[in-house]
Order: C-alpha cells, then structure tokens, then sequence
C-alpha cells in the first residue's frame, strides 16, 4: 500500500508566501489556461449533448447541466418558453431568438457559457443589448429601456459601472459567481449528498412544469458525502472551474456513477471526455463502459479518484492529507493528465522538498521519493531540480538510508547526471565531496549501491580533472584538494599519477610549468610538509616524462619556451636528435600476408632445425671460454716460439 504525505511540520511565514505565490502561478498561468482549452474543445464537438439550442438556422449542440450550473435564470427561461410535454423530451430543442437573442449574440453566449469567467456578467449584458433593440424597434424609443430582471447590478441608473476599471468588475463578477455557485450548501445542508437526484431547490431553478434533469427512479442511492462544508472545498483554479466544480458536488444532471471502494460519485460524461483522451477513448469507443452508465475504477482509492475528478471539473490543485501524491501521480499519468502531474509535481517540491532549500530531516527523506516518481513518470523539470539538489548536497543526501533504498537506475542516472555537470569551476569541489562520501559511508549492506557509484564518479572526477588539468590548476579551488579540510594524500596521489598519464606532447611543457608556480606558491605559502612533497613529486613526474619524449619535444613545440627550460630539458636527457623527424611505418608486403603452404612450412621448419643442429654441433665441439680467435692466437705464439713461419 502506498504510503501517506510525510507529516507536515510548521514552516515559516516566508515559506507560506511563496508556496501561495507558486500555487497562483500555477493555477493562472497553466490549469486555468487548460481547463479553458478543454472547455473550448468540448464546445465545438458537443459530445454527449442532452440539448439542442437554435438561433435562426444555427444550431448548437449543448450540455443541459452546464447551463443549470452556471447561468440558472437562462435556464429557467427555457421553462417558460418550452411546455411540459416539450421538457420531457429525451434531447429537446430551444430557440434562443425567442428571448430575444440575434444569432451572433447565440453564437458568442454558447462560446462564452464554456469558457468565460463572467459569464453572468456577460449574459446580462447580452440580454441588456437585446432588450433595448426590442423596445427600440416596438416603440422607437430607447430611453424607457428597462434593465432585464436580475442585471440591475450591472445597468443600474443610480450606480454606474466605473470606466477603466477592469480590475473591480472582475473581483465583483468573481465574488457574486462564487456565492452564487456555493448558495445551495447555505440554503439546504441535504444537497451534501450528491445522490439526491431531485434538482427542484438548486438556486434559480424553477422545475415545475420544466425540465426534468436525468432523475435518477433506482431504488438503489448513494450517500456520500463529497466534503463535509463549504470550507472544505478544493479551491478552483478559476471562476469557471468553481462553477463546474459546484456541478460535480450536485450531481445533477449525471450521466455515469463512478465506482471506487463500494461507493459511488456522479458524473458527467462530457466533462470526463474534454479533460482527460482516457475517458475519451473509453466512453467514446468500442467498450463496455461506453453504454454503460457506471465505470468501475479497480486498484484506486476514493480519495485518491475523488481528488482526480476535483482536478478534472475545477482543475484544483489542492490535495487532502489524507490522499497519497504517489497514487495522484499514478492516475494523472493513466488517465492522460498532465496538469494534474504538474499539480502533483507542485506539491512535492512544497512537502518533500521544501522548494530545495537547505537540507533538513524531510528534505533528505522526501526528495528521492520525488526522484523516483519524477523519473519513472516524466516530469523532467521536477526531475532535473531534485538531482541537482542531491547532487549539490551530495556528502550529505548520498548517504541517507532512502537514497540507497532507490533503484539502482536510478542511482546511476543520478550520478551520470553529476558527470554532465562538471566544469572548470566545480570539478575539485565535486571531487572532494564525493571522496568525503567515500569515507563517511558505513561498510553495511544497504549502502553498497551508492558506495559502487560513488567510486564511479570519483574515478569520472579525476579523469575529467587529468583532461583539464591546464585549465583547473589555474582555478583556485584546485588549492583545496593541497590545503585545508579538504587534503586527502590517497586522492592526491591517484590523482597526480593520473595526470602525468594523460600528458602528452602539447601538454607536456605547460603542465610543467603550471605545476612548478604551484611548488613555487606553496614554499611561500608554507603549505603543509605532506603537500608540498607531493607538489615536488607531480613537479619531478612531469620533467622525467619530458626527458623521455625530449626528441618529439625539440625544435618543434619547445622553441616558444625559455632558453633555461630547453637546455635543462636536453642536458638530462640521454640522447637529444634534433633532426628527428617522425619515423614512417613499416611497409607491409603484399607477399608477406599470402598464407604459406604445408610443404614450405615444413622445409622451413626442417631447415631451421637443421641450423640449430649444426650450430649446437659447432657449440659442443669448442672448449668453455674459448673461441676461433683465441685459437688462432695460440697457434701464432706456438709457432713464433718454435721459429715457423705461420700463414694465416
């Protein structure tokens, strides 16, 4: 079973600021945006419509309980234009002109009923312009014009709207959408139960001889209770989210029941099919629960799927305590929804990271559970900022017991990451930390994934550093690996001898020389004795291997140097050809790879043993310590002792 939120703890006043500034961003800038997207699409395909509007010869196919949830007076006119046995229809139709509305304002009312966060406001002003070339066409005058019931607010005589003001009208229209979408929770404490499918006291809405909304005749009701108070509500993303979300706590006008944990929450299939491609595959297509009215959700929790359809009405991107972010991540990315990852994705840099600020007890406990969930589902940006953290607090983020507990993908991933980030300026620190880590972690089972990484990425440190040396060494923080907390002998000789085997000749003589100013610093310096002999060391290292190479070296890549420095260079060197010049390869003949016949192996292997026969023969026949020359002396002084001439 997944686990809980971690608890918790008390967090500062500036902490609050920025997770509420965090929120707005992303509820402005992206879910809002989103969810007006959706709500635009769905306006334009009018997928499971319950009602067709008409204006002239434009027809619209609509959804009947998005009408009653936001504009209740529109639809209570519907009750008076239309009589009862009309109102019982399965899919009625309506014509707008008969209130009074031109085809271009039917087109712009039903655009803005699925996307519009004043659409009251909107809607009055509508009827207002209507109204007028009404009374302006019967009468001929326009003066006398009434405001239509319920826009007085807004057209009032004795309080016009300020001009310019855009700012107080919307705070206004957000203010009067929200208690108009809230006025049944105040009115009847009964409607907490979404299974009462009698919509008769909803507000403005007059049933009687109406229209019916999907009454629900089975014996069988459910008793949920979707948030106990108003304050218990998720906040919407946006006016128009509120209003859709007060449609999903009503539940009037459902088409489906979901099923989770043996209870039931009404929906509507529309909303489903416009958020989210998974719902609209499956209630779309070829599948059972496509004429089904009840979807069974297996393997969920109902907090969890509850908190899901929030998202999906009001794009909220509150979360209960109660309700584990792993399962929300989980079904964001079954049912398609990425603005619920990004929800999910802001709540685990609130809880588990703390927005990455210095490490503290959650911090280093909750930010691999953010890695994991970022990597195994893709959300790169949350991904990328919790390695880096780890990655910036490695000596201490490493070693924690639900680090090692990660994949170990993962932990390679990690540190693969930690290699692409090295540069001229982080590389020493980078290197001291992880050998810190190197030392620091417990010889237990659990910590043997990371203790085998972390020696993978001291072996990449080091390398990157011998590569770069010319360019590090100049840095100053290649002094912390020779002085300080930092100094660690076994590093440094791994690291030196690293070095000088990644020399070659155009690096030679600067790297001679970079090392040398550092001998020279560190005797001023009065480094430790330890340092400076390992200086003295990496110094001595670089001169023998420009003593061995001196003759790839001269007159070539040495003239641009001192004269000092060239002729110490040739003075310890055995043999300096100044001429030198580089040795072509060997040819190989074409005759030479021919594969040789049996035969001529065999005479060459008969003639070769032939020849160490005779030459071991002609070995045996001579006396130990002598040979042709010494013979022929003797024979010479013999000869000279006995007065004989001796002819050679």
């Amino acid at each position: 079973m997944a686990s809980k939120n971690p608890k918790r703890p008390v967090m500062s006043t500036a902490f609050k600021e920025k997770a509420t500034k965090e929120k707005e961003k992303l509820q402005k800038i992206l879910l809002a945006t989103q969810l007006h997207t959706d709500m635009l699409s769905m306006c334009k395909e009018g997928q499971f419509s319950d009602v067709t509007l008409t204006c002239g010869v434009d027809r619209y196919a609509v959804h009947l309980p998005l009408i009653h949830a936001r504009l209740p007076d529109l639809y209570a006119s519907f009750a008076q234009i239309s009589g009862p046995q009309n109102g019982m229809e399965e899919h009625p139709e309506f014509d707008l002109g008969k209130l009074g509305l031109s085809p271009d304002h039917a087109k712009e009312l039903i655009q803005l009923l699925y996307t519009s966060d004043n659409v009251k406001s909107h809607w009055c002003d509508i009827k207002t312009v209507s109204t007028n070339k009404s009374h302006s066409h019967q009468e001929g005058n326009t003066d006398d014009a009434h405001d239509p019931e319920g826009c007085q607010s807004i057209n009032s005589s004795t309080n016009p709207p300020v001009k310019n003001d855009d700012s107080t009208k919307d705070v206004k229209d957000e203010e009067d959408s929200r208690t108009e979408s809230m006025r049944w929770r105040k009115t009847d404490p009964k409607f907490n139960d979404p299974g009462l499918d009698d919509c008769e006291h909803l507000p403005n809405g007059d049933m009687n001889g109406g229209l019916a909304i999907s009454n629900d005749t089975d014996s069988e009701k459910s008793s949920i209770v979707l948030f106990p108070d108003v304050n218990s509500l998720p906040d919407a993303a946006s006016p128009l989210g509120r209003d859709l979300l007060g449609m999903l706590v009503s539940g009037c006008g459902h088409d489906v029941k979901i099923k989770v944990e043996d209870k039931k929450i009404l929906a509507h299939k529309f909303m489903l099919c416009s958020r989210s491609n998974y719902f609209a595959a499956m209630l779309g297509g070829s599948w059972v629960e496509s004429n089904s009215a009840e979807i069974n959700l297996e393997g969920a929790s109902y907090a969890a799927v509850l908190a899901t359809l929030c998202f999906i009405y009001g794009a909220s991107v509150d979360l209960p305590e109660d309700v584990s972010i792993r399962e929300v991540v989980y079904l964001a990315d079954m049912y398609c929804l990425e603005g619920l990852k990004e929800a999910a994705a802001f709540h685990l840099r609130k809880d588990n990271c703390h927005f990455f600020h210095k490490p503290c007890n959650v911090c280093l406990a909750g930010v691999p559970e953010a890695i994991i969930l970022s990597y195994s589902y893709r959300m790169t940006e949350l991904y990328e900022s919790a390695v880096r953290w780890v990655l910036k607090y490695l000596d201490r983020a490493w070693s924690q017991r639900n680090f090692a507990g990660m994949p170990a993908e993962v932990i390679h991933q990690c540190s693969e990451f930690a290699v692409t980030e090295l540069s001229h300026e982080t590389a020493v620190t980078m290197t001291i930390q992880v050998d810190k880590l190197v030392q620091s972690l417990p010889r237990v089972k659990w910590s043997v994934p990371v203790h085998k990484e972390a020696q993978w990425l001291l072996d990449a440190c080091i390398q990157y550093i011998a590569i770069h040396f010319l360019l590090i060494v100049q840095h100053q923080n290649f002094e912390m690996l020779l002085v300080g907390l930092g100094w660690n002998k076994d590093l440094l000789e791994s690291l030196f001898d690293r070095i000088v085997h990644s020399l070659s000749e155009d690096t030679a003589i600067p790297a001679y020389l970079a090392v040398n100013r550092l001998r020279q610093k560190a005797s001023l310096d009065d480094w430790n004795q330890d340092a400076l002999e390992l200086v003295n060391r990496l110094v001595e290292m670089c001169h023998n291997y420009m003593v061995k190479n001196v003759n790839y070296l001269a007159n070539t890549r040495m003239e641009s140097y001192s004269e000092e420095l060239q002729k110490k260079i040739k003075d310890d060197a055995v043999f300096v050809d100044e001429d030198m010049k580089a040795l072509a390869r060997r040819p190989v003949l074409s005759s030479s790879q021919k594969p040789r016949s049996s035969s001529a192996r065999g005479a060459s292997g008969n003639a070769t043993g032939s020849s160490t026969r005779s030459t071991s023969r002609s070995a045996a026949g001579q006396r130990p310590g002598s040979s042709a020359g010494q013979r022929s002396e003797s024979r010479q002084v013999n000869s000279a002792k006995s007065g004989a001439k001796w002819k050679p």
